[in-house]
C-alpha cells in the first residue's frame, strides 16, 4: 500500500482497501496493530482465538500478514474455505471490497491480484496470496443467482496461470446449480 512510515491519518476504510485489494503488508500490520494494540503476539492472539471460534483446529496464526514464519501454520484448502465462508457470512458489509479492480492510495494505483474479476463476469471476489512455502495461492468466489461457489488453490504454478482452471471451475460451477460440485463449501451456500 505504501504506507508512508509513522504518518498519521490513515482511515481504517483506507487500510482495508490496502489489505484486501493490493494485498498490502503494511496495511495489515497498521490494522493489526490497531485491532491488537500492539505488533506481533497480542494480534496474533486475538486472530486464534477467531479461528478458534470458527472450528479451525489446525490453524495457528503467528503474523498480522500471513507471511512465512515457523509458527504460522494452518490446514490451506479446508481453512481457506471455512474463513472464506465465515467472512461472506459474518462480514456481508466488507465484501464488496473483495470485488474492487484497483485502489488508490498515496498517489499509486494498484490493481487486485484476484485477475478472475476482469474475465469471469460472475467472480465477485476474494483473496490471492504468495508465500515462498506456499507459491501462488488463490480463493475465489462466484456467485449466479443465490448460489455460491468457491474454488482455491495453490501451488508454485506461474503467477499468470494461476486464475485459469480457476475460472473455468468457478463459472461452471456457478452455471449448473443442479450439479454438485467440490468447488462449494457447504458453509458457504
Amino acid at each position: 500500500m505504501f504506507i508512508e512510515p509513522r504518518k498519521r491519518g490513515v482511515g481504517v476504510d483506507e487500510l482495508l482497501r490496502g489489505m484486501i485489494v493490493q494485498s498490502g503488508n503494511d496495511a495489515s500490520i497498521a490494522l493489526a496493530e490497531l485491532v491488537g494494540r500492539q505488533r506481533g503476539r497480542r494480534s496474533s492472539a486475538k486472530m486464534n482465538a477467531e479461528a478458534a471460534r470458527l472450528g479451525l483446529t489446525d490453524t495457528r496464526f503467528a503474523n498480522a500478514t500471513g507471511l512465512s514464519d515457523p509458527q504460522h501454520y494452518y490446514e490451506r484448502p479446508p481453512t481457506s474455505a471455512k474463513l472464506a465462508a465465515a467472512l461472506i457470512r459474518d462480514y456481508p458489509e466488507f465484501y464488496p471490497i473483495y470485488s474492487q479492480k484497483e485502489f488508490r492510495y498515496n498517489n499509486i494505483t494498484q490493481p487486485n491480484r484476484n485477475r478472475l474479476l476482469w474475465t469471469d463476469p460472475f467472480v465477485d471476489g476474494l483473496k490471492t496470496g504468495h508465500t515462498d512455502a506456499a507459491g501462488w495461492c488463490l480463493i475465489a468466489s462466484a456467485k449466479r443467482g443465490e448460489r455460491r461457489r468457491g474454488r482455491r488453490g495453490a501451488g508454485r504454478e506461474l503467477r499468470r496461470r494461476r486464475a485459469r482452471p480457476r475460472r473455468r471451475s468457478c463459472s461452471t460451477g456457478a452455471s449448473r446449480p443442479s450439479t454438485p460440485s467440490r468447488c462449494t463449501s457447504r458453509a458457504s451456500r
